[in-house]
């Protein structure tokens, strides 16, 4: 996995995102041990089944600003701090032997919401929503899945689902 954040030097606290995950599997292995490409962590607008191989590779791009900074208001035990929104767009494929062309990538586009919040006045919380559209029906397994929205919701400690507090020195975002 491979990420990279770029401020936009001309509005402050807008940045672009660009992360790319790939995994390879040299040998044939039974499908339990496959990367499955869809859901939340992979092509949002894909359920996590439905892409699936012993090989991947996903492109992902956001374009984060803030919607409202400083909300600075109360709602019951939360603190509401800052707001920020991220259309999004994605690109990637599972494959098995042959790498798949350009024409069969799976694309889809979103937008995904952020709230910071502090419980209690210093438990720190992030919310989020995502909401993805396929750009391509899919078929895996002679199941097709048709081009619906789908949508996701979170209560984190951080953004980041993985373990990692790299993304603590971006001061805003």
């Amino acid at each position: 996995e491979l990420e990279g954040y770029y401020n936009n030097p001309l509005l402050k606290s807008h940045t672009f995102d660009a992360k790319i995950q790939a995994g390879f599997t040299s040998t044939k292995v039974d499908s339990f041990f496959h990367f499955f490409a869809g859901g939340l962590l992979g092509l949002k607008g894909y359920p996590f089944y439905s892409i699936e191989g012993r090989n991947m590779a996903i492109g992902s791009f956001y374009y984060r600003f803030p919607v409202w900074k400083n909300i600075n208001k109360r709602l019951g035990i939360m603190y509401l701090k800052n707001l920020y929104a991220a259309p999004f767009y994605q690109v990637g494929q599972a494959w098995d032997d042959t790498l798949p062309g350009a024409d069969e990538a799976l694309q889809d586009v979103g937008i995904q919401l952020r709230l910071e919040v502090n419980t209690f006045y210093f438990m720190p919380l992030k919310l989020f929503y995502e909401a993805a559209y396929p750009l391509d029906e899919q078929m895996n397994k002679s199941l097709t899945y048709e081009k619906q929205w789908r949508h996701y919701l979170g209560l984190l400690f951080n953004f980041d689902l993985r373990m990692s507090n790299r993304h603590q020195n971006l001061k805003g975002i």
